[in-house]
């Protein structure tokens, strides 16, 4: 007499031809769909990656950091990519700037470890042929965004041209740069980019851990 073959190995049999069917009949497509979504999260996080300064920024408090004043500064204080204030007197040599159809000027602060880039004040002007006006030499109150030569971007060769002693620099060996005006949450525009990148992401992301999670499950 025959012994039937145990009900478990049955269902055993059962559910590995099942399995084995379904990854017969399942769209040719899914490998290069997996692809795809895997790129696509690989660069939301690289765009995010190169906007993270700009989030922080805007996200970061509206309160400046005190940098102080002539004979008082607090530059232990100071923390890269935030909003800050100082007060102080501008070097007698600058370097004039132009950015689209905006001239700013670029001078280290006497007795502070700080370049300012700020708009142009009373005769001051950049004159494409011929020598232009020094910086205004009047003290001056600013306030903006502080950062570091690391963070500092297209001006970190600015930044780092003073620290190497640019003869315009007058000895004064600069650290750090603050940009006048640029206020935290003045422009959410790049917060909100982020935002849609997170969730583009997020859903890539998911669905390519669902197709892997198919095709190897």
């Amino acid at each position: 007499m025959t012994t039937p073959e145990p009900t478990l190995l049955s269902a055993e049999r059962d559910a590995r031809t099942l399995e084995l069917e379904d990854r017969q009949t399942r769209p040719r497509g899914m490998a290069v769909r997996t692809v795809v979504s895997l790129g696509a999260l690989g660069l939301s996080l690289f765009m995010l990656w190169h906007m993270r300064l700009e989030v922080a920024y805007a996200l970061s408090p509206r309160d400046p950091i005190t940098l102080g004043v002539e004979g008082d500064y607090h530059f232990d204080l100071a923390r890269s990519n935030r909003y800050a204030q100082v007060h102080g007197t501008p070097a007698l040599r600058g370097i004039y700037l132009q950015t689209g159809k905006q001239t700013r000027m670029a001078v280290p602060l006497q007795g502070t470890p700080l370049v300012i880039v700020r708009s142009l004040l009373d005769g001051e002007a950049l004159v494409q042929r011929g020598k232009s006006p020094p910086p205004n030499p009047q003290p001056l109150a600013l306030r903006g965004r502080l950062l570091s030569p690391n963070d500092a971007g297209r001006y970190g060769e600015l930044l780092r041209g003073f620290a190497a002693g640019d003869k315009r620099s007058q000895g004064i060996k600069p650290t750090w740069l603050l940009i006048q005006g640029d206020r935290p949450g003045a422009d959410l525009s790049d917060t909100l980019i982020a935002l849609v990148l997170v969730i583009f992401a997020g859903l890539n992301g998911w669905v390519a851990w669902r197709r892997l999670r198919l095709a190897f499950g």
